[in-house]
């Protein structure tokens, strides 16, 4: 959901919120004992947010006669709350296959801060938007390994919309 304030003609800003699903795939193949067993693990982490984005914009109309058809470019900042963090690890051999799941949460810090880079095209109530989040806080949060691990989030966002003609 958003709400866009224009200032001008063509500058105005944007507040933003919105669900949004974070994380990433790490592989790592390991030997296992005397007989040289390649263990393949999969780490798929998934952190859940809720997101709120403040983003100065420049509008661009197609057609000074139809405002429902534009184009813009934002940027500027957000900030995420944590709603939930898995991490899911697979570990497989040529001998069998084990899956596990366990929650994260606690690892992770529950804030997380960037800056986002966008642009979109709103045609006749329909928006398609397109954005880079560049995370800048580590969202990691153990206490020994925060000094030496540093994790932050970045992402391209599509979204695909109805403006309801605004």
């Amino acid at each position: 959901m958003f709400v866009t304030y224009d200032f001008a003609v063509n500058f105005g800003i944007k507040f933003q919120g919105q669900y949004t699903n974070k994380g990433g795939i790490s592989k790592v193949n390991t030997y296992y004992s005397n007989d040289l067993t390649m263990i393949e693990r999969t780490y798929t982490n998934t952190i859940n947010y809720l997101q709120f984005a403040l983003l100065p914009q420049l509008t661009l109309l197609f057609n000074k006669n139809s405002p429902d058809s534009k184009t813009y470019f934002n940027a500027g900042g957000y900030l995420s709350v944590k709603l939930s963090a898995t991490e899911s690890i697979e570990n497989q051999t040529l001998y069998q296959y084990l899956n596990t799941e366990k929650d994260i949460s606690n690892s992770l810090s529950g804030t997380d801060a960037g800056l986002i880079f966008g642009a979109g095209i709103i045609y006749k109530g329909f928006l398609l938007d397109i954005r880079y989040d560049l995370g800048l806080s580590n969202i990691v949060d153990i206490e020994d390994v925060s000094d030496v691990l540093s994790i932050k989030n970045r992402s391209i966002n599509i979204s695909v919309g109805w403006t309801g003609g605004f």
